[in-house]
């Protein structure tokens, strides 16, 4: 079992209906499970493997993919492995470009991009 929590970047908050799809690490869907209206999702799958990739995703938000490792109970009677992986999704970064009212053929622009997401991460477009 893997299960964890998905929060807004933009204010903490949990995040409901959000998508999450276990997968193999060869790329083998094994469980799929939405986040209840705490931002709390619990992924159940049998599978003898012990590290597996979630991914988070939400229309309109960044999906996001994690690798997780499961460990085996410390309790002798329960033979399951468990995992946890929390998330916090971002919105995708959007780009509106107001234009003259020419049209500009073959020219080139250098501009920057910076949007605010988890790190405050600063990229730079040609």
């Amino acid at each position: 079992m893997i299960q964890g929590n998905v929060t807004k970047c933009t204010d903490g908050t949990p995040f409901p209906g959000v998508t999450l799809i276990l997968t193999s690490i060869n790329g083998s869907t094994l469980a799929q499970t939405n986040t209840d209206a705490k931002g709390y999702y619990k992924l159940n799958f049998p599978s003898n493997e012990g590290t597996f990739y979630v991914n988070a995703s939400y229309p309109g938000h960044m999906t996001l993919r994690k690798l997780v490792k499961t460990a085996h109970s410390s309790a002798p009677s329960d033979t399951n492995s468990y995992g946890w992986v929390n998330f916090q999704l971002g919105p995708e970064p959007m780009l509106s470009i107001d234009a003259p009212r020419q049209q500009f053929l073959n020219e080139s622009f250098n501009f920057t991009l910076t949007f605010n997401n988890n790190g405050n991460e600063l990229v730079l477009v040609p």
